[in-house]
């Protein structure tokens, strides 16, 4: 209902570039800020923390989930199937961030929606042994870490709300421009500028956005489904990144101004990649 609201909203009066811009921005799931000289990650809203708040049952629970993952993909490398490589790729990818530390919900959301995206499909798929049954298992084991690791969101008509983001425009999709921004993104993510300027999370994170986007480009289209399908996860990880790089430019911008950051120069440089990142992010919408 939100959405229909906004979308009638913005189609009487449509939002300028200024606005367009602090929509994006507002709305990133993950969230660049100033912490100890650095710039780290955190899920959004930052300021906020898990209704629940218990660190060894958070930590059982990741492991719980890791276990289950490593065995669905040693399943699907040992026996024979016709899933082909990008649920292992997908397994492979999980097994990375439920294992780093901090963990981040939205990225083990986002990677568990891309291994669910295989228990959807309309293909016909021969799932080995028991694995279908484990994958189901972790899907659903993901939801329970939902109290003690996502933070406390705002109502969504609350003051506190961020206004629903515009969607990227579909015709400016094509895959010689997402080829160029992930390759100009992830060129920046791994630049000895990144690696002075942003923590391990933040780091993470930017590479993690980016290959999503990589990665959903790459979705092959094998009926009307899977092309909605792939529309859907390429826009919303051209929103996620662009949101991520916003609140990056945000934070280093504030850094620098009240000189608090442990590599002013380094941040500079930093500064002026990520706005020319952005730019490109946001005439996609």
């Amino acid at each position: 209902m939100r959405r229909l609201i906004q979308a009638l909203r913005d189609r009487v009066q449509p939002p300028g570039e200024e606005e367009m811009r602090d929509r994006v921005i507002s709305s990133a799931p993950v969230a660049a800020v100033l912490e100890d000289g650095l710039i780290t990650a955190k899920d959004s809203p930052p300021n906020a923390k898990p209704p629940l708040q218990n660190p060894a049952d958070l930590e059982a629970r990741l492991e719980a989930q890791k276990a289950l993952a490593s065995k669905a993909l040693g399943a699907l490398q040992a026996l024979d199937n016709n899933l082909g490589e990008a649920i292992r790729f997908d397994l492979a990818h999980f097994l990375e961030h439920i294992s780093a530390r901090p963990p981040s919900w939205y990225i083990l959301t986002d990677s568990i929606d891309d291994i669910r995206f295989h228990l959807e499909t309309d293909e016909d798929l021969s799932w080995p042994g028991s694995t279908r049954n484990t994958i189901e298992n972790l899907c659903r084991g993901h939801e329970a870490l939902r109290p003690l690791l996502q933070p406390v969101q705002p109502l969504a008509f609350s003051p506190e709300a961020p206004l629903l983001p515009p969607e990227p425009n579909p015709e400016k999709l094509s895959e010689q421009t997402l080829s160029q921004i992930t390759k100009n993104a992830s060129a920046l993510f791994h630049s000895d500028d990144a690696s002075k300027v942003l923590a391990e999370p933040a780091l993470r994170a930017g590479d993690y956005l980016t290959v999503e986007i990589d990665e959903a480009r790459n979705t092959p289209i094998v009926s009307e489904s899977t092309a909605e399908k792939k529309l859907r996860k390429v826009r919303k990880s051209v929103l996620s990144l662009a949101g991520f790089v916003g609140t990056a430019i945000a934070s280093i911008t504030f850094g620098i101004s009240g000189n608090l950051l442990t590599s002013a120069e380094a941040a500079k440089t930093l500064l002026v990649n990520l706005k020319r990142l952005f730019d490109s992010l946001i005439s996609l919408f």
